[in-house]
């Protein structure tokens, strides 16, 4: 298993919309979905700070993943410039295996 993990901090008022586009359902994990090495995307609030979150994107293996986002890379950079009004930091913390 193959995870990238992300923070962001958000404003109150884009909570509901952040926590669509970025939840399991949202239209990062609808993206994902296409592979089907990808295997989820979880995403947690933080019980210690009300504006942070951590998402947590699940492949088989990075170079199933890494493969992906090449070949995707355009649609990648189009959702990531869509979303950036919806979040006042993106940091990746990491990948793990």
């Amino acid at each position: 298993m193959y995870t990238v993990i992300w923070k962001y901090k958000i404003q109150a008022a884009n909570r509901k919309k952040f926590e669509e586009e970025y939840g399991s359902n949202g239209t990062w994990a609808k993206f994902f979905s296409d592979s089907e090495k990808y295997k989820g995307s979880f995403l947690h609030k933080s019980q210690d700070e009300t504006d942070s979150y951590i998402l947590i994107d699940t492949w088989t293996d990075k170079n199933f993943y890494e493969a992906f986002i090449k070949m995707n890379s355009g649609i990648y950079t189009r959702l990531s410039s869509d979303f950036k009004t919806i979040h006042e930091k993106e940091e990746r913390v990491g990948s793990f295996s």
